[in-house]
C-alpha cells in the first residue's frame, strides 16, 4: 500500500504496476484532492501539508485516478495540532490539517455516493479490519449522512479540539448526521 499520493506521476507509476497485476493500493488525502498550490500565495499555514499541495495538473491526473480507479482509498489525514505549532512564520510551522469533520463533504464533491463510500470503507478489508455487517441483533457502526446540500465549513463547524483546518470556508456538498457506533448514538448538532 503506498499512503498519500499527490503526484501525477505516482498515479502513472502505481497504474503501471497494477496493469503488470501487482498487489498495491494506494491512498490520497482529500486535500490533495480538492486544493492546488495556490492557495499556498498567502503563507497560511494551515495548508503546510506534507506531501506538499501540488499544482493543478497535479491535481486533475488525482481526480482521473479516483474516477477510473487507480486511487483505492481517500483519507482525511487528520493531523491536530496546537495552535503554537502552527501559528508561526510559514517555513517554520509544523506541517498538517485536520480533516475529519470534512472528508465527506469534500470527497461527495469529486464523485458518486457509492464510490465515495467505497474510497472511505475499502481500507478496512485491504489491512484485515473486520466489519460488522447491518443485521438484526448486532453492534451498529454506521455513519449517518445525507448526500444533499450545500454549506460553507466555518472556525465553529469544528469539532477536534484542534483547529488547524485547511477547509476553513471551503464548500461542502452533503452533511455528516452522526454515528452510531460503540452502542451509541452521536449526532452533529
Amino acid at each position: 500500500h503506498i499512503p498519500t499520493i499527490s503526484t501525477a506521476k505516482s498515479v502513472a507509476l502505481i497504474a503501471e504496476a497494477k496493469a503488470k497485476g501487482l498487489d498495491v493500493t494506494c491512498s490520497v488525502a482529500v486535500h490533495h484532492l480538492h486544493f492546488t498550490d495556490e492557495v499556498l500565495d498567502n503563507f497560511d499555514t494551515n495548508y503546510k501539508v506534507l506531501p506538499p499541495l501540488r499544482d493543478t495538473e497535479n491535481v486533475l491526473a488525482l481526480r482521473e485516478a479516483l474516477d477510473n480507479g487507480v486511487i483505492d482509498f481517500v483519507t482525511s489525514d487528520h493531523n491536530p495540532l496546537d495552535i503554537e505549532l502552527k501559528f508561526k512564520e510559514f517555513d517554520l510551522a509544523d506541517f498538517g490539517t485536520i480533516g475529519l469533520e470534512n472528508v465527506w463533504g469534500v470527497l461527495s464533491q469529486y464523485t458518486t455516493v457509492e464510490r465515495a463510500v467505497t474510497l472511505l470503507t475499502a481500507a478496512r478489508k485491504r489491512f484485515g479490519i473486520a466489519t460488522t455487517p447491518i443485521a438484526v441483533n448486532t453492534v451498529a457502526d454506521i455513519t449517518l449522512f445525507t448526500p444533499e446540500g450545500t454549506s460553507v465549513f466555518t472556525k465553529e463547524d469544528i469539532l477536534s479540539a484542534s483547529k488547524n483546518s485547511a477547509f476553513i470556508g471551503a464548500t461542502m456538498k452533503g452533511k455528516v448526521l452522526g454515528v452510531i457506533a460503540n452502542n451509541q448514538l452521536i449526532l452533529n448538532e
